[in-house]
């Protein structure tokens, strides 16, 4: 049985592409994957890699669109519990978990990019889409940058620093 390019994806994180199926698999392997996870990459079709969305090709689309919306709803609600887990505590625990915070949110917005962005750009019409990123970008919901101070110190107090 081959694994799902969401569960492959999850262990190829901090891939750097263009890469090659031989450190894919080796990537996957430091990164703790399973035996289902480690054949699907060996048995990949393609030996160069420029994306991971290249590797999502060479796996194959998942069988059901459903499939995929249920695990990215399962991890919603994984990460609203991490979120939880990290606001209640403290010092190095805190520290620890906000970094495992970091890590699935990585993934999950990496399998997102991956499998529902293009899916949705296939169906939003081509006159609502920017030339520049594909979609008309909205403002954060406080309209102000991601990297603005006032987002620092959000970051800085989830960590205890």
């Amino acid at each position: 049985m081959t694994a799902s390019a969401i569960e492959v994806q999850r262990y190829l994180d901090d891939v750097d592409y263009p890469t090659d199926k031989r450190h894919l698999v080796e990537q996957a392997r430091d990164n703790g994957a399973n035996e289902k996870v480690m054949r699907t990459l060996q048995d990949l079709p393609r030996d160069r890699f420029a994306s991971p969305n290249d590797v999502t090709q060479a796996i194959g689309e998942p069988s059901k669109q459903y499939d995929v919306v249920e695990i990215l709803l399962a991890r919603h609600t994984e990460i609203k519990q991490m979120f939880t887990r990290v606001s209640s505590a403290q010092g190095r625990q805190k520290e620890e978990l906000f970094h495992e915070l970091v890590r699935m949110l990585a993934v999950h917005e990496n399998a997102e990019e991956i499998v529902v962005h293009p899916a949705a750009r296939d169906l939003i019409p081509t006159e609502t889409r920017s030339s520049a990123n594909g979609f008309k970008r909205s403002p954060t919901p406080s309209g102000r940058s991601p990297t603005s101070t006032t987002w620092g110190s959000i970051i800085r107090s989830s960590t205890g620093t």
